[in-house]
């Protein structure tokens, strides 16, 4: 209890308290809250009171006039009291009333949250969760409904703590609680000491009340991600005693690199001979302890193709396990991604399949959409996709708009107009290196034509010179303009040193024999194909990425050779984020 009447305390000094003749006029039910600091309709601090911790947690469920589970998480299904005035925010202004979340990030709603809370920022301010997942089993995203489905569905909601002032708290009947801004896009509930119930009207209190926040989806088309929550408390007469706000902003949905841990591997069968793959796949998932999920049986060819079927990504509270997230592709054929709805496993569909003319057929696939390991600036990583700059088409627009909208890992485009498919993921990868070190392997038609100098021909020099443009930089004619990109390892802060180049030769935007970069990173061990690679480029090439640390594991990725993928687009995996809390690892620039 010290460390909370001191905090708030110290915050209420700041702001100043309320004067007697303020309390008396909300003891009166008069509406005023005026000497508290703030006008009861200001939507401000009212008075600077502050935030207790949202209980939930199992050592929370004291009541309101003890300090026993003084902190913790709303989500286990709440504090066993739900009133007692004053409580843990025993220096709370008498005639305020205080609504906030976790405003510092740090998984617990206490004293530090309350400067602040009434404007949301990416340095500061609560965040609440795209309940996207499914815990009651019913195939259907959870925020699909207007109820929480157990106590797995109450961990994704956001906490917030309301508190009323002693003077406040005996002259209520009751709170009414709305959504001031982004109300289509979020719900609120109320804890009422078993169950948590929707906020669907003024409700009674005696003094404090506990609520919990989800988001219906993402920030994107349409919405900015931010929400904005009042809380009045009011009289008999419905009068409003005093009021306050709190803005939130929903948790972005987060991509994670191919270079993170890998937790299971995802490929498909049916639609192509892959049992030689399959054979393999399963024994070097083995080696490296990682679980291989069961193949998924398809009729459709385009299935085979995992990593283009979904990105995995996740989204987070701060303080919580992450949520991963599937957000499938805009193809036609695209069954997989939404069987893995579940508990922690949240589903999403940005955009609508389009038509794409000839040889930008595929640009929609997800084998075009990567994103880095952590970098200089970007905690997260960066996004990167495949624009041909020939044509101009590149990844579908509501795409690129969603990625943009989460702000936290800056998305850019590469030239893959020399490519066939046309798939970032033809071009680069990443690896860690010592130390946690990035490197970046690069299919390299050079490295080949030091192996075979009678083969590295005008064509193969074009292609390594648009490889080099790629990393490097330069300027594009694009629909007629001149566009200027800054290039791989400018857009992330890597030096040459970071590169690593792979020899490949090209025919007609094809490799000639498996993509080593193409491959799939499973932490101690790095799969590549085998089909068509000689012994020179395949020494070249296992001697640099065992260098970095991962072993190399040959695989027979022949009928994906043929139809012109490898390892890479044949597999998916989930994988763990790079960040225990991602709210403590934003860029800098926001």
């Amino acid at each position: 209890m010290e460390r909370w009447a001191l905090g708030f305390a110290v915050i209420l000094a700041a702001c100043g308290g309320a004067d007697p003749a303020a309390e008396g006029a909300a003891a009166s039910g008069g509406g005023s809250a005026a000497g508290a600091g703030a006008s009861a309709g200001s939507g401000g601090v009212a008075g600077g009171g502050g935030a207790a911790s949202a209980g939930g947690s199992a050592g929370a469920g004291a009541s309101a006039g003890t300090s026993s589970g003084g902190s913790g998480n709303a989500a286990a299904g709440g504090a066993a009291g739900a009133g007692g005035a004053g409580g843990d925010f025993a220096g709370i202004t008498p005639t305020a009333v205080v609504v906030v979340g976790d405003s510092d990030r740090d998984g617990d709603v206490d004293p530090d949250d309350v400067v602040g809370h009434g404007a949301w920022s990416w340095k500061r301010g609560a965040f609440l969760l795209a309940n996207v997942d499914d815990d009651d089993g019913d195939a259907k995203s959870d925020a699909s409904d207007g109820v929480i489905n157990g106590t797995s569905d109450g961990n994704d909601l956001a906490p917030l703590r309301i508190e009323l002032g002693s003077t406040v708290a005996a002259a209520a009947s009751s709170l009414s609680v709305t959504w001031a801004s982004g109300a289509e896009h979020v719900r609120a509930f109320r804890w009422d000491g078993s169950a948590w119930l929707p906020v669907q009207a003024p409700f009674a209190v005696t003094g404090s009340a506990k609520l919990g926040v989800e988001a219906k989806r993402f920030a994107g088309a349409g919405w900015n991600g931010l929400a904005r929550l009042r809380v009045e408390a009011r009289g008999a007469n419905g009068s409003v005693l005093a009021s306050d706000e709190v803005e939130l902003r929903v948790a972005p949905w987060i991509m994670i690199p191919g270079s993170s841990a890998p937790k299971t591997v995802h490929v498909a069968k049916g639609a192509y001979a892959n049992q030689a793959f399959l054979t393999d796949l399963t024994a070097a998932a083995a080696t490296a302890g990682v679980t291989l999920l069961p193949p998924y049986s398809t009729t459709h060819w385009q299935e085979m193709w995992m990593q283009d079927t979904m990105e995995i990504g996740y989204t987070q509270l701060p303080g919580r396990p992450a949520m991963h997230v599937a957000l499938r592709a805009n193809r036609s054929a695209d069954a997989y991604p939404k069987t893995l709805l579940g508990p922690d496993m949240g589903y999403l569909e940005v955009g609508a399949p389009r038509s794409t003319p000839g040889g930008d057929a595929w640009v929609d696939w997800y084998g075009n959409l990567e994103v880095s390991p952590p970098v200089t600036g970007w905690p997260l990583g960066r996004i990167y996709y495949g624009h041909n700059t020939s044509t101009g088409m590149m990844l579908h627009p509501a795409v690129v708009e969603f990625l943009v909208a989460q702000q936290v890992q800056s998305p850019f485009w590469i030239d893959t107009s020399w490519l066939t498919i046309k798939h970032v993921d033809e071009i680069l990868t990443f690896v860690p290196g010592p130390a946690g070190a990035v490197r970046l392997l690069v299919v390299s038609p050079r490295e080949a034509g030091k192996l075979y100098p009678s083969y590295y021909g005008p064509y193969n020099k074009g292609v390594q010179a648009k490889i080099d443009k790629a990393l490097q930089g330069g300027t594009y004619v694009v629909g007629g303009k001149s566009v200027t990109n800054p290039g791989v390892l400018a857009n992330l802060g890597l030096g040459p040193d970071a590169v690593v180049e792979l020899p490949l030769f090209y025919t007609d935007g094809h490799n000639d024999w498996s993509n080593p970069v193409n491959g799939l990173f499973l932490g101690t061990h790095y799969l590549a194909g085998e089909a068509g690679i000689l012994t020179p480029e395949r020494d070249l090439t296992e001697k640099r990425i065992e260098a970095l640390g991962p072993k190399v594991v040959w695989v027979d990725d022949a009928v994906y050779q043929k139809n012109l993928g490898n390892v890479h687009c044949a597999t998916n995996s989930t994988r763990a984020p790079v960040t225990s809390n991602f709210a403590q690892a934003l860029p800098a620039s926001l």
